[in-house]
């Protein structure tokens, strides 16, 4: 239990479990922009989605057929990986590598810009159709 002496590990708790909760809505936002730009709009493709997140069971497919859907995952996966190579090489992968690397060798510094350029590739690559899922980021 937290001791009356530790109210500073109970406000940085609070505050984690905040700034966490505002992330995640931030990256579904991101994640819903992006799959509505390269699927719904690009491909004119709608995936099937759960109804507990306003999907449909059924996937639309538009007029071009799934023609355009290898364009879109592909251009997608072109932008993520300029942003990521260009800006913060050390958010390539899933993350896990880079945190203890940072550790063991940069006594725990990353970048600040990590963080919100691993945000915006991730939504990019998944939201395009890409081969990842939102639970990993």
């Amino acid at each position: 239990m937290i001791k009356e002496s530790d109210p500073r590990l109970l406000a940085e708790s609070v505050a984690l479990g905040v700034i966490g909760a505002l992330a995640a809505q931030v990256f579904t936002w991101a994640l819903r922009l992006c799959e509505h730009f390269f699927l719904i709009w690009m491909a004119g493709y709608r995936p099937p989605g759960l109804p507990e997140e306003g999907g449909v069971l059924k996937q639309v497919i538009g007029p071009h057929g799934l023609i355009l859907i290898p364009l879109a995952t592909t251009l997608g996966g072109l932008l993520s990986g300029f942003l990521v190579y260009s800006f913060a090489p050390e958010a390539e992968g899933h993350g896990t590598d880079t945190v203890v690397k940072a550790f063991h060798r940069a006594g725990g510094f990353i970048r600040a810009r990590v963080a919100p350029l691993k945000l915006v590739a991730s939504a990019i690559t998944i939201g395009s159709g890409g081969a990842a899922g939102r639970e990993g980021p």
